[in-house]
């Protein structure tokens, strides 16, 4: 019974030290991927040889696989730390500095645009853990730089609503009517789930606001 009382001990200690030190390189991978993932948009949205453009979408789709793989990853770090740490479950996040370390990690590619940020008072913690929500909070913002056209105005606001917090940037501005970003949509999804959040879009006739809400972390 002591050698597997012990032998339980190591292995959650080894655990918790994977968790540790994963989740930082996987932060990095995370964000770096977004900003190649914008690159390839940008490139894509203005090159005209058709070579060029197929090679282009090859590479969407790689990087459309290697988000998913992220995800998962991501998901299954989390779900190891619920077992190897005493307080998992329990990890409050702040939603707003989540926002404002994302918009300084993808600044160089939104610099096309006018961003607006109004961070409110009093906005409740979340369960979701860091690295989750700051994967969901730049899945988000990309898709909605995709959806905003150039030289318009992308509003980001976080504040408290109704025992939530909410996250809702607004996008669009184009003919499209605010479209496009649907794989990093389903993404931003998947991981609010987790916390029994969601993601919702409302449409307007040329524009949407893409709305994350998620529950407040308990006392």
């Amino acid at each position: 019974m002591e050698v597997a009382r012990g032998r339980s001990a190591l292995l959650t200690l080894v655990g918790s030290g994977l968790v540790h030190e994963l989740r930082n390189p996987l932060a990095y991978v995370t964000a770096n991927h977004q900003l190649l993932e914008l690159d390839l948009r940008w490139l894509l949205d203005r090159s005209t040889d058709e070579e060029t453009r197929a090679r282009l979408v090859e590479l969407q789709e790689l990087t459309a696989d290697c988000r998913a793989g992220m995800a998962k990853l991501t998901m299954l770090l989390e779900s190891l730390s619920k077992v190897t740490s005493p307080r998992a479950g329990r990890e409050a996040a702040d939603l707003g500095e989540i926002v404002e370390g994302a918009l300084k990690i993808l600044r160089p590619r939104l610099n096309r645009l006018e961003v607006r940020v109004t961070i409110g008072d009093e906005i409740p913690a979340v369960t979701l853990p860091p690295a989750m929500l700051g994967q969901a909070v730049l899945a988000l913002l990309a898709a909605a730089a995709e959806r905003t056209a150039p030289g318009c105005e992308l509003h980001v606001s976080v504040r408290a609503a109704g025992g939530a917090a909410e996250l809702r940037i607004g996008a669009g501005g184009g003919d499209d009517g605010g479209v496009g970003g649907e794989e990093d949509l389903g993404v931003a999804r998947a991981l609010a789930s987790e916390a029994g959040g969601s993601v919702e879009v409302d449409r307007g006739a040329a524009s949407c606001d893409l709305v994350l809400r998620l529950p407040a972390a308990a006392p």
